[in-house]
């Protein structure tokens, strides 16, 4: 972490060491890294095939229950990935269980107001935010016409972000489950470095893939 305030290191990647102890080093107000905004999990999956673009989703690994403030960070914190990764037009759909605002189902106007805030501008001209959005929508262009949605993020979408941690922990394992050969990079991002964190019981290619997306990301901030 020193290495990285000084200059001398450009991201962190967490070895054989307790994560909390790692966090804890990365969030101390002395020696630790300048955080702007919210520290979020960003995945991005390479699905070989079974989508037809690269998939980034968020948050799957921090951020519990985020709230709307909390939602408009992660969406900032993916952006460097998807520029990273050359992806001029980002589309974000956030995700919900149904595409209708309904007032008991939280998530739902989160959504709306994302979306209303990315008309505005708040996340750069070039992004594109659609929600409520389910997850067969974002994926599939037939699935958004069968339900008479039209949007450009239908089908197409780049970014997913998940409406709590613990669904998109479910999501990005299924993924990993079913899509055999598939592969994926993470990182924490909203520090002023990028930090590879993955589980020590990970196989070496997530590592270094990890790794790969850490130089990606340190090199366009």
């Amino acid at each position: 972490v020193e290495l990285v305030r000084r200059g001398e290191a450009d991201f962190l990647m967490k070895g054989l060491v307790d994560t909390n102890i790692f966090l804890k080093a990365i969030l101390n107000k002395e020696t630790g890294l300048p955080v702007h905004g919210l520290l979020s999990h960003v995945m991005t999956f390479d699905t070989m095939g079974a989508y037809h673009k690269l998939m980034i989703t968020s948050d799957g690994g921090m951020v519990l229950y985020p709230t709307l403030e909390q939602k408009i960070d992660i969406i900032k914190n993916c952006l460097p990935v998807a520029k990273a990764l050359e992806i001029e037009e980002p589309k974000v759909a956030v995700l919900c269980a149904k595409e209708k605002v309904n007032p008991k189902m939280p998530a739902t106007v989160d959504a709306a107001e994302l979306k209303k805030l990315g008309e505005a501008g708040e996340f750069g001209a070039d992004v594109l935010v659609e929600g409520p959005i389910a997850m067969d929508v974002a994926l599939n262009r037939e699935s958004a016409l069968h339900k008479g949605i039209e949007s450009r993020v239908s089908g197409d979408a780049d970014i997913f972000l998940m409406p709590i941690m613990e669904v998109g922990n479910v999501a990005i394992k299924g993924l990993l489950h079913f899509l055999k050969g598939s592969q994926v990079a993470g990182l924490i991002l909203g520090a002023a470095a990028p930090v590879v964190m993955t589980s020590r019981s990970e196989p070496p290619s997530a590592k270094l893939y990890a790794t790969a997306l850490g130089c990606l990301a340190a090199r366009n901030a």
